[in-house]
């Protein structure tokens, strides 16, 4: 879709959606994306969630999931992940 818009006749106006984080990424790789698309304003952001049914072997699993994330946050292999899509951080 990025490259679609990139290429698409400047004489005309062409929108895409995509999370800034993502955009950033490609267009690290894609001189024509960092060129010709630019992004116009955030709409804003929501939180990702899961969700797991409600049972007991699903309880179980999520309280993993959650001893995991607070792990992995915490981790050098979540800011390397981090770094690739924010630079900045």
């Amino acid at each position: 879709m990025l490259i679609a818009v990139a290429k698409a006749p400047t004489a005309q106006a062409h929108f895409g959606v995509v999370a800034k984080p993502t955009l950033d990424w490609y267009q690290k790789r894609s001189p024509l994306l960092l060129e010709r698309v630019k992004a116009g304003f955030v709409v804003g952001s929501a939180p990702l969630q899961l969700q797991f049914a409600a049972n007991d072997e699903a309880t179980k699993k999520c309280q993993a999931f959650n001893e995991f994330l607070t792990d992995f946050i915490g981790s050098e292999a979540y800011r390397k992940i981090l770094r690739q899509y924010q630079p900045q951080t």
